[in-house]
């Protein structure tokens, strides 16, 4: 029913692009087409370049949990891809997933060769904040890439406690805010998913401290190679 009405208002109200406001889609081709992706990924911790978004030597590696972090466009350097994610997240617009999505993919085909040892783990909002919202993006944009790359998605965590709005806060801030917000979920008692590499899935990360705190978790109850994949990097 939620489909049929939202194709009924799409025909009454069509779709206009959040950039350049030509009527037919969402984020149309041609703005599409201008988001710059990134021609080389980096350490996330110190910024230096680095084969498939790895984690670098030891310093690096003992200020995260992740093993490395894909990560497809800047979020400053695209105007376009920013009003995307922010009419994407807050105001809606799930049909805008689908493009989104699309650039995950290119990333993932351009930086991991063997797709079928992965697992794609959405970053879960707090129940409360995924009724208000009316769906949780990470898990839209996990399930558009499944549907076009085949790789299962796993909803093997869960926020159990309610956080403030991260972009809000400083960095030491959002380590505290997140501390202890995320368990396990029965379904990663699978013994499927248990040698999966994971593929945690967020829209974007600043500070890593989200895609950290998931890691974690994940990586204390014996799940061993967990990486992020992100559209931007603020």
């Amino acid at each position: 029913m939620k489909q049929i009405l939202r194709t009924l208002l799409n025909l009454l109200f069509p779709p206009i692009c959040v950039r350049c406001k030509r009527e037919g889609d969402f984020l149309c081709a041609g703005c599409a087409k201008n988001i710059v992706l990134l021609d080389r990924q980096v350490c996330p911790v110190c910024r230096k370049e680095s084969l498939t978004g790895s984690v670098h030597g030891r310093f690096c590696r003992s200020k995260t949990s992740l093993c490395r972090l894909l990560v497809a466009a800047s979020y400053h350097k695209n105007p376009g891809l920013k009003q995307a994610i922010r009419r994407f997240k807050y105001s809606g617009t799930k049909e805008l997933s689908l493009a989104l999505s699309s650039l995950l993919c290119r990333v993932l085909e351009e930086n991991i060769p063997d797709l079928k040892q992965y697992l794609l783990v959405p970053i879960p909002l707090f129940r409360d904040r995924s009724l208000w919202r009316g769906f949780n993006q990470a898990e839209l944009l996990a399930e558009q890439i499944s549907h076009q790359t085949g790789i299962p998605v796993g909803l093997l965590i869960q926020r159990i406690r309610h956080t403030a709005a991260q972009a809000k806060l400083g960095r030491h801030e959002r380590l505290i805010n997140l501390a202890n917000a995320f368990a396990l979920d029965e379904k990663a008692s699978d013994p499927t998913v248990r040698n999966k590499k994971i593929l945690l899935v967020d829209d974007v990360s600043s500070t890593l401290s989200t895609l950290d705190e998931a890691a974690k978790v994940l990586l204390r109850n014996g799940f061993s190679d967990v990486s992020g994949l992100v559209l931007a990097r603020g």
